[in-house]
């Protein structure tokens, strides 16, 4: 989505930061505090974005479904049960492009979910 899209879809940020050639746009709720990198010209586009729980999750379901991503990364996994701090997924965008996400365990639990406008590297790799 381009800037004003954004704006036009979850309203005035509460923050906005010019940085080099990207925007930050920050917007918080009880919930979560999410974080949108756009960048690009003459119209920005959203390149990331990352949600920071407030109460972080203890399945990976639990974390996405309020970010509208589950259940596009299935499978389910459990923060505790995973041998690394990062589960990754591959997702598709409603354009059709392959997209990243990932999701941070921090303390056993899902704390950051995070997609990015970039292909999985790791797919040419597992």
């Amino acid at each position: 989505m381009r800037l004003d899209e954004l704006r036009a879809e979850l309203g005035t940020p509460d923050a906005e930061h010019p940085q080099g050639d990207d925007t930050w746009l920050i917007y918080r709720d009880d919930s979560s505090t999410l974080r949108i990198r756009c960048g690009g010209t003459p119209e920005p586009v959203a390149a990331s974005c990352t949600a920071t729980l407030a109460s972080p999750s203890a399945t990976l379901a639990e974390a996405t479904q309020p970010l509208g991503l589950w259940p596009a990364c299935e499978p389910d996994e459990s923060a505790a049960a995973v041998s690394t701090p990062l589960v990754r997924r591959a997702l598709t965008s409603p354009g059709g492009e392959l997209l990243s996400m990932t999701a941070t365990v921090r303390a056993g639990r899902f704390s950051q979910i995070t997609v990015f406008d970039e292909e999985p590297e790791w797919l040419s790799r597992e």
